[in-house]
């Protein structure tokens, strides 16, 4: 078992909850799933099944149509990643924020259409409102570079969010 930086406390309310920050390098983000279970009064010895849901959002890129050439970073920018939630909510309460998240490759990588680039990224679920979050993917075609970089809000649509427990795949095409 490994152990990560994830804080349990009690909330003022006498609620358990969790407090997370999504680590800027992104093998040691983690897909935080939890289990929202009436607990039993004493000892019935009863069977009890624990439902386990994810609560943070998976993001994925892959290749699509691009010319042959190298990737050399995939980065996400102006994101929240410090977040708290209750145990018996629905929903993060996300702090403000405007972090970036990359992932570089070296050597660069050679992109096949279908294939992922890097490792998937867990983000704490947020709502996209202004044009400052984006993605950016950096291409190198023989010997020029190229920065691919597109507005979540535009991408996703007016008020998007990303959800907990959703996926969330982006194809790269030039």
């Amino acid at each position: 078992i490994k152990l990560h930086k994830v804080q349990i406390c009690t909330h003022t309310a006498n609620i358990p909850s969790i407090s997370y920050t999504v680590p800027a390098e992104v093998s040691k983000q983690l897909d935080l799933t939890i289990c929202n279970h009436e607990m039993l009064a004493g000892d019935n010895r009863q069977q009890i099944n624990f439902k386990m849901n994810h609560i943070m959002s998976a993001v994925k890129v892959k290749a699509g149509a691009i010319p042959e050439g190298n990737i050399s970073h995939v980065s996400f920018s102006h994101l929240n990643h410090v977040g708290t939630r209750l145990l018996n909510a629905s929903q993060w309460d996300v702090e403000a924020g405007a972090s970036a998240f990359t992932q570089s490759f070296e050597p660069a990588l050679v992109p096949t259409y279908g294939t992922q680039m890097g490792q998937t990224f867990y983000f704490l679920p947020q709502q996209f409102t202004t044009d400052e979050a984006k993605i950016e993917v950096k291409l190198t075609i023989d010997t020029r570079e190229y920065i691919l970089t597109k507005c979540l809000k535009s991408i996703l649509g007016e008020g998007a969010s990303w959800q907990e427990g959703k996926q969330y795949t982006f194809v790269i095409t030039t």
